[in-house]
């Protein structure tokens, strides 16, 4: 297999942007956030809007498509979805399968590409489309926007260096919330950075049991790293593996989601569905993977207090289920489970404290055998995405002002079904929309690729009907 291919990422025509957008700047739409949800819009917007348009990317990063997910170069840390899933476009979703064939990276059928030439994928079709001819101009800026306010006819971007940016409409694709960061620097944060540790021989604690968890035990052992890795959640829940390549997908029938029902119904029918699919030979996989693309028409049809019932008790066990491992990664961790070296402890994570002998880790046990606490080399917060933080200069500038509110979980913004923010008054804001995870309170499953390419489709064609 090659290198990851690394691809330009600023263009001729993908200039960095002034004060406005020099034309078109009545088709001019804001994107705040370039990692994969504000590259995937751009792109697609791009495509459908024409030469007369102008798209503005507003993001400090130096690099596009990558964010979080994909910034880390190890090409241990696999996608968990297949790569015949993962293109860019609705239109083209073998794309990326086909990029990494042509690069000669292309993995078996049904296999998992690095996350890394995921990353280098969605650079190179920005490039791509930032040199379109018959594509939409797009504009770069790397500074953060730290305000929205609606101007008569659009919108207009603040941005912490100063300057201001006006448009038509503008999207927020700011990726997952950070966790707030230990107020003491004792927990490194998951999100970071995968690198082994100080200490070889040395303990290390992952707070979560989770994908990022399993992207830090994998880089652990990769590494050869010969200390203890220790994963602690309330539930010791693991991702479950995706099912083998060839294995039947299940067909919903109609009328057969019962929506308007409280949550035990729908908790019912994938259990039955689930038996269903093991009763043709299946995996319980495709029982989830049939109810996902409805998810968002699920969760919106649930009453509040559904909704907080479902994140107290269900969701843990829906994330291990939806959002799953290869099958190889998982067999690496049982090998590392089974020699020893790594284990699983079902208890909270209180916090940490600094000792002649290293850290101790405060733990709330929720099973038998559990320590209280737990000397450790290094402990890594991989908890995963955080609930949205009112102390983020644009978050708080859009609640201050009543442009926007949090939604009833406190996860994102709320947000109708086409993304349009809701104001503290109650009124939709048609001219600040929200795609990918900062509408996960309001749509759930709204934060993996083949979600946000839809979500971004849908946009884009209200977007084109606006503006046209």
């Amino acid at each position: 297999m090659r290198d990851i291919v690394q691809t330009p990422e600023h263009t001729a025509k993908a200039e960095t942007a002034g004060t406005a957008p020099p034309r078109g700047a009545g088709r001019a739409i804001l994107i705040v956030g370039a990692g994969a949800s504000g590259t995937i819009l751009a792109i697609t917007l791009a495509k459908r809007l024409g030469p007369e348009a102008t798209i503005t990317l507003i993001d400090p990063a130096a690099r596009v498509g990558r964010g979080v997910a994909y910034a880390q170069p190890d090409r241990g840390h696999l996608l968990n979805s297949p790569a015949e899933a993962m293109g860019v476009l609705a239109e083209a979703p073998g794309d990326f399968a086909d990029w990494l064939a042509a690069r000669g990276m292309a993995p078996p059928a049904g296999g998992f590409a690095p996350r890394a030439a995921f990353g280098s994928y969605l650079a190179d079709r920005y490039a791509r489309a930032a040199t379109d001819p018959e594509g939409a101009r797009i504009l770069r800026i790397e500074a953060a926007c730290i305000d929205l306010r609606t101007v008569p006819g659009g919108v207009e971007a603040h941005l912490g260096d100063g300057r201001r940016v006006a448009g038509s409409f503008a999207v927020l694709a700011t990726g997952h919330p950070r966790r707030a960061p230990d107020g003491e620097g004792l927990v490194r944060d998951g999100w970071a950075s995968t690198s082994p540790p100080v200490d070889p021989d040395g303990r290390v604690l992952l707070v979560g049991t989770g994908l990022t968890m399993a992207d830090h035990a994998l880089a652990l052992l990769k590494a050869g790293h010969r200390g203890e890795i220790v994963a602690v959640s309330r539930r010791g829940l693991l991702p479950r593996a995706h099912m083998r390549p060839g294995s039947p997908k299940l067909a919903l029938p109609a009328g057969v989601l019962p929506f308007g029902q409280p949550l035990s119904s729908w908790l019912a029918l994938v259990r039955r569905l689930a038996r269903e699919c093991g009763a043709r030979g299946g995996g319980w996989q495709a029982a989830i993977d049939a109810i996902r693309p409805h998810a968002s028409e699920i969760w919106a049809s649930l009453p509040p207090e559904e909704r907080q019932r479902f994140l107290r008790h269900a969701a843990p066990w829906w994330e291990v289920h939806r959002h799953r491992l290869p099958p190889a990664s998982l067999r690496a961790l049982e090998a590392a489970r089974v020699a020893g070296q790594f284990r699983v402890l079902r208890a909270g994570f209180l916090g940490a404290e600094a000792g002649p002998a290293g850290l101790t880790a405060r733990l709330a046990p929720w099973a038998a055998g559990v320590p209280d606490a737990l000397n450790c080399a290094e402990i890594r917060d991989c908890r995963g995405a955080g609930r949205i933080r009112a102390e983020d200069p644009l978050v708080r500038a859009l609640f201050s002002r009543g442009i926007a509110r949090p939604d009833d979980a406190g996860l994102g913004f709320e947000t109708d079904r086409g993304g349009a923010l809701i104001a503290a008054s109650g009124a939709v804001q048609e001219r600040i929309r929200a795609l990918g995870p900062p509408c996960r309170g309001s749509l759930w499953e709204t934060t993996a690729i083949p979600e946000i390419r839809a979500a971004a489709t849908r946009l884009a064609a209200a977007l084109e009907q606006s503006l046209a």
